[in-house]
């Protein structure tokens, strides 16, 4: 299996393309790959619906008025597009949401600035002194995305031991001192179906697919993900075999079961939303979301 979160809803099916068509050419004697489905969270798949979410998931968060959400619709698209205006209208949205974690909508935001007087850099300093006794002028991620906190994994991920252990070369980086960055730039030629015309492929080729979806996120906002999976439902008639329904982990008492998300399951792709946590449900809500992995990989009911 193969898993992976937000742009990886592009990375991970196109991997999985790419290892099925080497065993569909792989001769009698070849190397096969063992591969048995894929997951994704909060996975960009198709722009037209991953990109136009976001306004949803504002406006129904109260982020945004009516009148802004309208103003953004009609001067932004379609015969009426005005550039000029349209970019006015985007840099005050960016102005109005420049202080709150898009990826997690009630979670903290951690500042922006990297100053070295800032709480960021800071907790930075102290996370490398406490790990390796010194403090030698390194700077802390400049490519992480605004409010979050990525301090742990870039010393982790930045680690020569870790690193080795994880069987990662050396060179692994498409920065120039192989250090790795949470947003790194790639430089390669995206398209704008992004990785949805791979599912159809693969779901009739029987591989098990996995979406799941942190409903809080509003990078890659539930609501877009719902709406490119009753597309595909549709493209290839999908029969529903598990009507949407709600699934629980125990609360306090036995008798008291809390409901953690909702799931439905189609006869080609199961379909999972994590409550109350964002961009990475499994950082957020450990326990739904070893229940969730646990129920896919052993293709059990959610329930």
């Amino acid at each position: 299996f193969i898993a992976g979160e937000s742009y990886a809803g592009v990375y991970v099916p196109y991997l999985a393309y790419y290892m099925d068509q080497h065993n569909e050419k792989a001769q009698k004697n070849d190397y096969k790959i063992n591969l048995a489905g894929f997951a994704v969270g909060n996975p960009v798949t198709l722009l037209q619906y991953d990109d136009f979410s976001d306004l949803s998931f504002w406006s129904t968060h109260a982020a945004l008025s009516p009148a802004q959400i309208q103003d953004i619709k009609s001067h932004c698209s379609g015969n009426t597009f005005d550039e000029k205006y349209c970019t006015n209208l985007l840099n005050n949205l960016n102005d109005i949401l420049e202080d709150v974690n898009i990826y997690d909508f009630y979670r903290y935001c951690f500042p922006n600035s990297t100053s070295s007087g800032s709480q960021y850099f800071q907790r930075f300093k102290g996370l490398y002194k406490k790990h390796y006794g010194y403090y030698a002028g390194y700077e802390p991620d400049p490519a992480r995305p605004p409010c979050i906190d990525d301090v742990g994994a870039y010393l982790f991920l930045n680690n020569q031991t870790v690193r080795r252990g994880l069987h990662i070369w050396d060179n692994a980086s498409v920065w120039e001192n192989h250090t790795w960055y949470m947003c790194a730039d790639i430089n390669y030629t995206p398209g704008p179906n992004a990785s949805y015309f791979i599912y159809p492929h693969m779901i009739q080729k029987g591989y098990r697919i996995l979406v799941f979806s942190g409903d809080s996120d509003g990078s890659v906002p539930t609501i877009g993900t719902i709406q490119w999976i009753e597309k595909l439902k549709n493209d290839l008639n999908m029969k529903v075999i598990k009507p949407h329904s709600p699934w629980t982990l125990p609360g306090l008492h036995p008798d008291e079961p809390q409901v953690v998300g909702y799931y439905r399951k189609y006869d080609g792709l199961q379909f999972a939303t994590v409550a109350g946590v964002g961009h990475m449900a499994p950082q957020w809500n450990k326990p739904a979301s070893f229940k969730m992995f646990y129920s896919f990989l052993n293709n059990t009911d959610l329930n």
